[in-house]
């Protein structure tokens, strides 16, 4: 098994980093801004947060998924006004295929700035330089054309297509 290390991740616009438990309020408010348009674009319960205690459960799962090598969740942030906008995250990690499965997504109102395609990017450098993984899956709703585009700006390629889902797939470059 390959330990991770959380690190911060930044470009000149945007912050990579862990989620912090003083990040419920924040959490909680954009989850009850973007609720309905997160039902449509992810495959998790997370939107259905209905209390700062349920963001505080997410947040502790996040840490806990880490602690035992299971996913990498990185919360997006704006660093000239300190706001938060989404998220990246890697789970699924299987050390012995060295590969991990990826998951994105951003508030409707920042969406087509690009922010996931570099989020992504970052991650995706991270990854491939700091962990034996060799190879990242995305799997998205048919309907998602925005990450869809995000996916093969990111390199991706698009390998299957069932039951309303894609699945992209991006292998390290020796």
């Amino acid at each position: 098994m390959n330990k991770m290390e959380y690190k911060d991740i930044e470009s000149e616009r945007l912050l990579l980093r862990k989620y912090r438990i003083t990040d419920d309020i924040e959490i909680f408010s954009f989850l009850n801004e973007n609720r309905e348009y997160l039902k449509k674009v992810i495959d998790t319960d997370e939107y259905n947060a209905q209390s700062i205690d349920n963001v505080r459960k997410i947040l502790r799962r996040k840490e806990a998924g880490w602690l035992i090598n299971n996913f990498l969740t990185y919360g997006l942030w704006i660093k000239t006004n300190n706001k938060y906008v989404g998220q990246i995250m890697f789970f699924k990690f299987d050390w012995q295929k060295k590969q991990v499965e990826l998951g994105q997504y951003i508030c409707k109102t920042y969406q087509g700035q690009g922010i996931v395609t570099e989020a992504t990017k970052l991650g995706i450098d991270y990854l491939f330089s700091w962990t034996q993984i060799t190879s990242i899956i995305a799997i998205c709703r048919s309907d998602n054309f925005a990450i869809h585009k995000v996916e093969i700006k990111c390199g991706f390629q698009k390998m299957s297509e069932k039951d309303g889902f894609i699945k992209f797939l991006l292998k390290k470059n020796d």
